[in-house]
């Protein structure tokens, strides 16, 4: 139905439609949550002009018509639709926000080079071949276009951002890396899932976490550059067989993952000494894991490991001294690791196995399933507290001191104090006794009169009963007298 919100369900987002969504929990004027609507068009969005924020995530939207009409816009999710195309947001030039993931688009459009202002960009899980028409978004600092079917270089189409601190290019067909020297303020590069079979290019100087995961790499000896301040490395799934020349190019890692590769020997592992700040390791699945002097070989060269595949920071202090004496074999150990497994894959410093060291301060998002996290997760599901205005708030705070002071006069007047209660305004005794005065039918006479009648019949009585009691003594004496 065109424009009813009624329903869960709504054709077209149009005036009538953006008017009603105001009002529910999730949403105001300044932003609506019309997710999972079943929307298939949308339509004038010029009736709510302040309209900041637009979240139409997970519905049947095939083209970016109308979204102009909103001129304010900073913010769109629309991700899981049916669009094709990136048209239509020339005029949307205040975007800082834009999430168009997982939809069917095939190619950037020329549309980009007008979102001057666009910090945070999602084309993840679309069609999109190459990275074109972005050298408009110099301020970008998030960029996801994992997923897609790029290929060629990974620096492809990159030259104007030197801004980003997060790239995630996993999951193309990308076959090297090319020259990402002029991202210097790239923290993380995700090039996992891809088709590289060397690191031969210029990384970004100042990385600190790089994916390249799910590859064809068998060395590390196409890195052009050092990478001095890279803390965490992600490698496994490759062909590894030498990393002689990782220590020299990456001295200062932290965490790396190395597991399901072809590391023959343990005397590879022993090179990794001069990375002096090496606390986590994986090596599982590498042929020199079946070496009978495998364990007793890594613990002894990197004593101050905080973690070793499954062991975690306490087993590996108990086990390598169990070892060296003899008391346990490395078969029986690797036997008693092996139902404590990670159920999820090693992501960042917070979420790996067992680890206990201080993560490194980078001012980079928690990436726990190896994929960058660039945004607050949406509000969508009913958290929200919707935006309350200031002349709202202003008139809400008002009618509570009202009522607070009404409150306090009534409690007084209950109290008893007919004085001041009898030089209260007239007016104002009425309009506080008619809630009162509303719940019988028959009129009732005001507090204060009620309660001075009260107090004198309660007088009579105390002072019936005294001289009662001040006479009975009297009648008995004179009973017992006849």
């Amino acid at each position: 139905m065109r424009g009813d919100v009624n329903a869960t369900q709504i054709r077209v987002l149009d005036g009538t439609a953006l008017r009603a969504l105001s009002t529910e929990l999730n949403s105001s004027k300044y932003a609506i949550d019309a997710h999972n609507r079943s929307i298939s068009e949308l339509g004038n969005l010029s009736e709510l002009p302040k309209l900041c924020s637009l979240d139409v995530s997970f519905n049947k939207i095939t083209s970016l018509r109308n979204v102009s009409t909103a001129r304010e816009l900073r913010e769109l999710k629309i991700y899981n639709n049916k669009l094709t195309s990136t048209i239509g947001l020339k005029a949307n030039s205040n975007l800082e926000g834009l999430q168009m993931n997982d939809n069917q688009i095939e190619e950037i459009s020329t549309d980009f080079l007008a979102l001057g202002r666009l910090k945070n960009l999602r084309l993840n899980g679309n069609r999109i071949a190459s990275v074109q028409n972005l050298r408009g978004c110099r301020l970008l600092v998030h960029l996801d276009l994992g997923r897609n079917r790029l290929h060629g270089a990974a620096s492809q189409g990159l030259d104007a951002l030197t801004n980003l601190e997060h790239l995630n290019l996993a999951g193309n067909e990308l076959s090297s890396v090319g020259n990402l020297a002029h991202l210097t303020k790239l923290e993380e590069l995700n090039l996992a899932e891809n088709k590289l079979t060397s690191l031969q290019g210029i990384m970004p100087p100042n990385l600190i976490v790089l994916r390249v995961n799910g590859n064809q790499i068998s060395d590390f000896q196409g890195m052009a550059t050092p990478l001095e301040k890279l803390n965490e490395l992600y490698a496994h799934d490759n062909i590894i067989v030498d990393i002689v020349s990782l220590p020299t190019r990456c001295s200062q890692l932290e965490s790396i993952d190395l597991r399901n590769n072809q590391i023959t020997s343990s005397s590879q592992i022993t090179n990794l000494t001069t990375c002096v700040g090496l606390q986590d390791i994986w090596l599982q699945g590498n042929p020199c894991c079946y070496s009978s002097s495998y364990l007793i070989d890594v613990m002894s060269a990197l004593p101050d490991l905080k973690t070793l595949d499954a062991f975690t920071d306490a087993q590996l202090q108990s086990h390598r001294d169990k070892l060296k004496q003899g008391l346990i074999s490395q078969e029986e150990l690797l036997n008693s690791s092996r139902a404590s497994t990670p159920a999820y894959r090693p992501g960042s410093a917070a979420s790996r196995p067992g680890s206990a060291r201080v993560r490194t301060p980078s001012g980079r998002p928690a990436t726990p399933d190896s994929a960058p996290v660039f945004h607050t997760p949406s509000a969508r599901i009913g958290n929200l507290t919707k935006l309350t205005s200031e002349d709202d708030l202003a008139k809400a705070q008002e009618e509570v001191r009202n009522r607070l002071q009404k409150m306090k006069q009534l409690l007084h007047r209950v109290g008893g104090n007919t004085e001041e209660a009898a030089a209260c305004d007239k007016s104002e005794k009425e309009e506080q006794l008619k809630p009162i005065q509303r719940r019988t039918s028959a009129p009732e006479e005001p507090f204060s009169a009620a309660i001075a009648a009260r107090k004198r019949e309660s007088a009579t009585k105390s002072g019936s009963l005294r001289s009662c009691i001040a006479r009975e003594p009297c009648s008995r004496s004179s009973e017992g007298h006849v």
